[in-house]
Order: C-alpha cells, then structure tokens, then sequence
C-alpha cells in the first residue's frame, strides 16, 4: 500500500489560522482533572504560546482501537464479514489464506486443548465451499436461510477460534496478519468500505460479549468462542483530536490495525486528522490484498516497541526530531510509546480491564499520566 504524501504546507497553514474560531475542549465525560491538565497542555504547547515553532510544531499520537475509537475496528470488521458472509477468495485458495502465515499449523493451539489450525483449517474450508456455492458466489438462498444453516453456525464459530489461537499461541504478530488475510480479493477502496460498513453496523449494536458456538461436527468438533460486539466513537475524542490540530498540534493515529481499515474510519468520523497522519500495520498487497500478504518489509510492526521505532523513523523528522507532547494508548501494545519519551508532556491512558505493564502504569500514581475511564 503506497503512502500518500504528507499534509502541504498550506493546508497546515489554513489549520493554524483555523485556531483563530477558538475551538476550546468541552468538558464533556473527562474528569476534572483530565480537563483541567489538556486544556493546560494545549495552552502550554498550542500557537498562542510564546514559543511555539511553526517550523517544528508539536505533535500528539493515538493509539485507534479502544482508544481514539470503543471498539477494536479489525475485530468489528472480522464480525461483519462473518455475519454478512463478505469475502472474496475463491474457495481453492481460502485453506492457505487460513494456513499460510501460521508458524506450525499442527500443534495445539491455547485455549483450544487438542484443536491444531490444521484442524480447524479444514473444516472451515469445508464449511466454506458450502457457503460460497449457495451465498457468496451465487445467491441460491438468502442472507437469512443460509446462517441458519450448521455450515455457517459451524463456521462463525471456528473461524473465530482459528484467529484468537493464532493470537494466543503464536503472538499478535502472527494474530495481526492473519486477520488481514481474511481481505484477501478485495480492493483498497472496497476494503474501505467494508469498514464503514462495518463500523455502522457496530455503533447501532450493544456494547457486550457473544457466545458463538459450533455444532459437533468436522475434525474439530465442537468449538465455542466469545466475541466482542458494538463499538463506538465518542464526541470527547472528536473533540480533543479537533482542539490540538486546530491549535496547532498535529494529531497522528499509530494502530495495531490494518492501515487501510483505520484510514477509512479516521477519514470518515475523524477527518480533521487525515489519512497521511494515519499508519497501522502495512502489508505488500499493493491495490488487492493477496492471500499471501506479508508485512512491508523496512516498515515498523505498529504494536509494542514497533510503535516508537514509527514514531521515530516517520513522524518526529517532520517535528525537529522532538517526541510527542502527548502519547494516548489503553493496552500493554501502547505502553512502550507511553513511557519511552522522557520529554513527552502528558500521557493519556484509556482505562479498561487490563493486566500487566499498562495495568502497572495506570497504578502508579504517576503525574505524567492522565488515566480516563468512559
């Protein structure tokens, strides 16, 4: 996937005299404290400062899922092609689209006692060559008949599982690309719109957990997973985002997801950022992705440290080489550009259910960081 190129001058200038309309940080669901301390850092650090730099303006960078955005964009996306049955890989190459970047496709995966990819693999190819024949290649029955069919129950459920054990087991590197590779047929553009699509469909539904189970059938036999359902955007992050660009801090978005499923998000609810200032995982599909997608290669893996070596190669350049002036994140993938800038002014931590590095950090008591919880 190209990268467009960055944001011209003039646009940036027009952003720097749209600061004039006084767009100021509603109050909104923050508390008192976090108001308080961003309203203070776009004062400190914004163009009405003494000694702001139009040649090296400072800058923020988001996190997406469950930060910038409730929700986790490359899961809601997983959902809706499941449940809208939106694919386009012919059924001979959908085995090695499910197989090809998974280290070791016989082993048991976590969570899975006794279930291999190579397993669950096969059936959903089975189940697959069903769905295409009478769905998704021809519409011999409607949306409605067909996912009230065990073909479609049994593969809801074990592709799920497939793609939490790929994560689990091998790691979010292999997790990440996987789900990518679900795209495998499509368009950019159509790629985008999936998102949309899907995005839509999550804000109408409750934010809960599902239980999806398979009937006891194929190699796997009976498998049942939980999935997350709804997502959100909330006003207090379309806020913040337009009160730091249009006071003269430049906005970033630096995600774990498909670059090209965060871009169509961002483009639509939060334009004022704009696709130049979003990166997320980059693979070498080029227009179509390919269901043998592989990451770029010289280009960082967005996730964990990955996320600063981004920021360093790609974004502080254009900024005099400083760091962030605020770093916003809510999972141990962002803790590493939350705590690797010393200068770095605020940090901002969605608070949610967690364990490890980040749950430590949002104990720590620590000024810098700004912990909000929706």
């Amino acid at each position: 996937m190209q990268r467009k190129a960055r944001i011209p001058l003039i646009a940036l200038a027009a952003l720097l005299l749209v600061s004039c309309s006084g767009v100021k940080l509603e109050k909104g669901s923050w508390t008192g404290r976090n108001h308080k301390e961003l309203t203070a850092l776009v004062r400190e650090y914004g163009n009405t400062s003494p000694g702001y730099d139009t040649l090296s303006r400072p800058y923020a960078v988001f996190d997406f899922d469950n930060t910038l955005i409730v929700g986790d964009i490359s899961l809601t996306t997983m959902v809706y092609q499941i449940e809208n049955l939106e694919y386009s890989i012919a059924p001979d190459g959908f085995f090695l689209a499910l197989t090809d970047c998974i280290p070791n496709i016989d082993c048991a995966l976590e969570g899975f006692p006794g279930i291999s990819a190579r397993m669950l693999a096969t059936d959903l190819y089975n189940d697959y060559i069903y769905l295409y024949d009478n769905y998704i290649s021809e519409r011999k029955l409607t949306l409605e008949e067909i996912t009230r069919s065990d073909e479609f129950k049994d593969f809801r459920a074990k592709l799920w599982a497939l793609s939490l054990g790929a994560d689990t087991t091998f790691g979010y590197e292999t997790g990440c690309l996987w789900i990518l590779r679900l795209l495998s047929g499509m368009r950019t553009a159509g790629v985008k719109e999936l998102a949309c699509r899907a995005a839509e469909a999550a804000m109408g539904d409750k934010l809960r957990e599902e239980k999806w189970c398979s009937p006891r059938m194929g190699e796997a036999g009976k498998v049942e997973v939980t999935v997350p359902r709804g997502l959100r955007i909330r006003k207090e992050m379309i806020n913040l985002t337009e009160t730091l660009i249009h006071n003269g801090i430049d906005v970033y978005i630096c995600s774990a997801s498909s670059e090209m499923l965060v871009e169509a998000v961002a483009e639509r609810w939060f334009p004022v950022i704009g696709g130049p200032a979003v990166f997320g995982l980059r693979t070498t599909s080029g227009d179509t992705v390919s269901p043998k997608a592989r990451y770029a290669p010289s280009y960082p893996h967005t996730f964990h440290e990955g996320k600063c070596e981004l920021i360093d190669r790609f974004i502080a350049p254009s900024h005099g080489g400083k760091a962030p002036v605020l770093v916003a994140g809510d999972s141990n993938g962002d803790y590493a550009m939350l705590t690797s800038y010393p200068s770095m002014a605020r940090g901002l931590i969605i608070d949610r259910p967690s364990a490890g590095d980040i749950a430590a950090l949002k104990e720590s008591g620590d000024s810098k960081y700004l912990v909000q919880k929706w």
